[in-house]
């Protein structure tokens, strides 16, 4: 599986409160989305003190060692076969 270790690239749509799904069906029956637009995100802790945490953004059934978060969806749409990785530092 290929990753880009980048900032997510595509604007998240998640629930009514603004929070990430808790569930890839809760996703597609608020959003009405086709399934390849559906992103799984998982927290995990970074052994870089300058990294406060990484979010790692995939398939919906992906799963990284770490916290899974949730989901959100986008307009684009999944390879199934693409992971973006995002760095979140340390303020």
């Amino acid at each position: 599986m290929g990753a880009y270790f980048t900032e997510f690239p595509f604007e998240e749509v998640r629930n009514p409160q603004g929070d990430y799904f808790l569930t890839a069906e809760d996703a597609l029956a608020v959003t009405r989305c086709q399934p390849n637009q559906i992103w799984s995100v998982t927290i995990s802790e970074s052994e870089n003190p300058n990294i406060r945490d990484i979010f790692t953004y995939g398939p919906a059934d992906y799963r990284r060692l770490g916290y899974h978060a949730g989901y959100v969806v986008t307009v684009e749409k999944h390879d199934n076969n693409t992971l973006y990785v995002e760095n979140i530092m340390e303020e």
